[in-house]
This record gives C-alpha cells, sequence and structure tokens, in this order.
C-alpha cells in the first residue's frame, strides 16, 4: 500500500505543487479572516441560499422564505443552495463551507492544467494555471458564499471530459462531461444554453477524424444526458411556475440592472429617471401599488421579463451595442475592489465610478475627479491597467495561435468559449463574471509571452554570441 501510494506521489508531482500552490494563500486568507473578522465575513452575497437549499432537505420545499407555510420559489438555480445545506448539516459554520469551497478551486487549478497539457507545452499551461490560481480576485472568491467555485470546478471537468473525447473517442467521456455540464447548470445557469457552443467545438476538433453521422450520433447522445440532468428541475418549474428555466432570477436581475443601464445608455435617461420609468411600468402592468409588492415575487417575475424583452425589441440593434459596450469591464476589470470591501476598508466612492459608461459617454472630466478625488480609486484604474496589459497580450497570442496550423483548432474552440461568457454575462459587468474564461485568457497570454520570447530574445542572445 506504501509503495503504490509513494508511487502516486512519485508521479504526480506536478499536480499537487499546483494544488498546494493554490490551495495554501487561499487557506493563509481563510484563516486570517477566520481570526479576525469571524465566521460571518464569509457570508457576503449568500443571498439565502442556505435557507433554500434547508428547507428542502429538511421540509421539502425550495425557498429561502422562514415564515411558515412554506411557499415554493422558482429561484435560485437548486444546485448551489444544496450543496451548503449538506455542509451545514455536517458543520454549521461558513468558514467550513469555504474550507471545501478552497479545495474545489484547487481542483479546478490542477484541471486547468491537465486540459492545457492535451494541447500546450509544459511551460504554458503551468503558467496558465498558478497564473489563474495566484491572481488577487481568485484568491478571494472562494472564501465568500457565492456559487462560482463549484460551478468553476464541474465546468472545467466538463470541457476536460470533453477534450477527453476529442482526443479518444471514447463514449464514457462524452457521458461524463454532459453530466458535469448539467451539475454546473443547476448551480448557475449560465451554462444552459452552452451546448451549441460544445457542438461547434467539437466539429472543429473531430474533423476530419470523426465522421459527420458518428459525430452527430456522439453529439446527441451528448444533448439527451444533459438535458436529463437539468430536466427534473426545469420540469419542476415549468409545472409550478410556468417557466422552463431552472432558476428565473437572471429575468428580476436583468429587470433591475440590465434594463435601466440600457435606457440609460440607449435614451440618455439618469440613473433615478431610468429607474423611476422602469418601475412605474412594471405597477402599471403589475396591477398592484408600488414597487415593493412585486420585489421577489415569482407570480410577478413574467412581467419583469415582458417589459425587458420589449426594451430590447424596440432597439435591437441597440440592444447588441450595448451588450458590446457592457463587455469591457468583463475584460478590464479587476475586482481588487471587492478585495478592500471584504476586509471593510472604504471603497463605496471608488466602486461606484461606472468607468466604461464614462468613457462611452466620453466624459473624461468626470473620470479625472474620481482619479483625483480617491486615492482608492487609482487601485482600481491599476487594475484595469492590468487586465488591459493581459489583453493586449492575449490577443497577439490568437494571432500567434492561427499562425500555428496545429493550434488553429484549439484556439478557435478557447475563442468559442470565451465570446460565449462575455456575451452572455455581460450586462451583468462583473469580474466574477470572468472566472470561467479566465484560463483560456492566461492561455493565449502566456503563449503571446513564449511566442515573442522565442521570436525575439532568443535571436538577440544568439546574435550577441
Amino acid at each position: 500500500m506504501m509503495e503504490k501510494i509513494k508511487t502516486w506521489l512519485k508521479n504526480n508531482r506536478k499536480i499537487i505543487i499546483i494544488f498546494l500552490i493554490a490551495f495554501i494563500p487561499r487557506l493563509i486568507f481563510m484563516l486570517a479572516s477566520y481570526f479576525i473578522q469571524g465566521d460571518y465575513s464569509f457570508r457576503e452575497g449568500q443571498d439565502g441560499y442556505l435557507d433554500a437549499g434547508l428547507n428542502l432537505l429538511l421540509h421539502g420545499v425550495f425557498t429561502g422564505e422562514s415564515n411558515f407555510p412554506l411557499t415554493p420559489h422558482s429561484f435560485p438555480a437548486p444546485g448551489y443552495p444544496v450543496l451548503l445545506a449538506v455542509s451545514w448539516l455536517i458543520i454549521p459554520k461558513y468558514v467550513f463551507v469555504v474550507f471545501w469551497q478552497n479545495i474545489m478551486f484547487s481542483i479546478f487549478i490542477v484541471y486547468i492544467y491537465k486540459f492545457s497539457r492535451l494541447f500546450f507545452n509544459d511551460f504554458i499551461s503551468f503558467a496558465a494555471a498558478i497564473f489563474t490560481a495566484l491572481e488577487p480576485f481568485s484568491i478571494l472568491w472562494p472564501n465568500v458564499v457565492m456559487s462560482e467555485t463549484p460551478f468553476l470546478l464541474f465546468f472545467m471537468l466538463s470541457l476536460y471530459f470533453l477534450a477527453l473525447f476529442w482526443k479518444e473517442e471514447k463514449w464514457k467521456f462524452i457521458i461524463y462531461s454532459a453530466v458535469l455540464l448539467g451539475l454546473a447548470a443547476l448551480i448557475r445557469p449560465i451554462v444552459t444554453y452552452f451546448y451549441p457552443v460544445i457542438f461547434i467545438s467539437s466539429v472543429i476538433m473531430s474533423w476530419p477524424k470523426i465522421t459527420q453521422p458518428k459525430l452527430v450520433k456522439f453529439l446527441l447522445v451528448y444533448l439527451i444526458v444533459f438535458l436529463a440532468v437539468i430536466s427534473s428541475w426545469s420540469v419542476r418549474n415549468k409545472i409550478q411556475f410556468n417557466d422552463y428555466a431552472i432558476s428565473t432570477l437572471p429575468n428580476y436581475l436583468y429587470f433591475l440592472t440590465a434594463a435601466r443601464d440600457f435606457l440609460i445608455l440607449s435614451q440618455g435617461m439618469s440613473e433615478i429617471e431610468a429607474d423611476n420609468y422602469l418601475q412605474n411600468l412594471a405597477i402599471e402592468k403589475a396591477g398592484v401599488e408600488n414597487f415593493n409588492q412585486i420585489l421577489m415575487k415569482d407570480k410577478y417575475i413574467p412581467v419583469l421579463k415582458e417589459i425587458t424583452q420589449s426594451l430590447i425589441k424596440a432597439d435591437l440593434s441597440g440592444y447588441f451595442k450595448w451588450h458590446l459596450i457592457k463587455s469591457i469591464p468583463v475584460l478590464t476589470d479587476s475586482g481588487w475592489m471587492e478585495i478592500l470591501v471584504f476586509w471593510h476598508i472604504k471603497a463605496d466612492k471608488a466602486q461606484k465610478v461606472n468607468i466604461s459608461n464614462l468613457i462611452i459617454q466620453r466624459d473624461f472630466s468626470a473620470l479625472a475627479s474620481a482619479m483625483k478625488d480617491n486615492r482608492i480609486f487609482l487601485i482600481r484604474i491599476i487594475g484595469v491597467g492590468f487586465w488591459l496589459f493581459i489583453d493586449f497580450i492575449a490577443f497577439l497570442g490568437i494571432i500567434f495561435m492561427f499562425l500555428r496550423k496545429e493550434l488553429l483548432k484549439i484556439s478557435l474552440v478557447m475563442l468559442l468559449i470565451i465570446g460565449y461568457f462575455v456575451f452572455a454575462s455581460s450586462w451583468a459587468a462583473l469580474a466574477r463574471l470572468r472566472l470561467p474564461f479566465q484560463p483560456f485568457l492566461f492561455l493565449f497570454f502566456f503563449y503571446g509571452l513564449y511566442w515573442l520570447y522565442n521570436k525575439y530574445l532568443i535571436k538577440e542572445k544568439q546574435s550577441i554570441l
């Protein structure tokens, strides 16, 4: 037995090193927060997930309410609340939740490396994994009670097994990938419509190796398995709330944030004017006296969805333009301000400045004023500069990959993944929504650096010699 353990440790030494590099900083962060700020420091953002999970497991009703009789809700997605509830029934501490989240995130980092090694050399794969592990915002986020961490692990595992299918064409990898993508969707429904990316990516990676009828058969089974995983909850929501969506919460959030921002940028309204316009419209359509009667009520979410869709249909080209504009923060916001907020360093004024809106509106005086009046805002600007540098080198990496025939296919697939998440999540304009595609951005980044190093620095050394 000991010999087997020694052999395994020897054969997986790099994997263990990557795991420890990812886990140790997060463990230190977690312990420091626990002993300095207490257990509730991790709670920010849980938004009733724990209550919903406990109510489902203990009373058979999925709801964030605490008053009996319990009323079922169509939100949030069930995956994370159930994980939280199981964790709470074992050890009722938030520190325990973030402990296993940090383990999950560290395994996620390991599978970034394992996925990358299927296509890239060890330097690029190792660097992308470690950079993801040590990026400051990535250290913070597993230490708050939010759904991203388990989602990231299931999503990356799904992509890893899909990549193994591209290499080996085995049914088991198709099944594993589809099940894991379904579990990821039950945690964060953003990948509910990810199947077209799976389909196109598989066509790109498998052509002309696999015949079209055989590939269609593989991908049809993938779709059936994926739908089977999510169908029970989708059917539950259809029966109870007349909506197949895993969670209707995005419709509510889209109305509160995206619809308002869309009006601000397309109609020139102020934030207050846009809020008043939308709330009055919702009150009128819902037939209630005030907007508080609509808040977080399942029966009114279709009303909010209808209003949002009507705004989009009225200016479809403007909507797509707005979506592209809102993708800027997803690619440039460092999220480092969230670290200051976590440690209760006042950063409200710096956070409220909407950089992308100011740039689009060409209000550079307001931007300059924000930099001048708030030193903490400079941290945000430095973070933006950091990510602009990453994006620039990554863009070069994309071009360099296109120039190599053996990397063209995987580069197209990674661009599809990045493009999907940028467009699907750009309306929220949050740094945490970059996390699913951040590893692929870093792969482009380090390939760009690697190419530049080999092209120029090595040649320069040879010329000197």
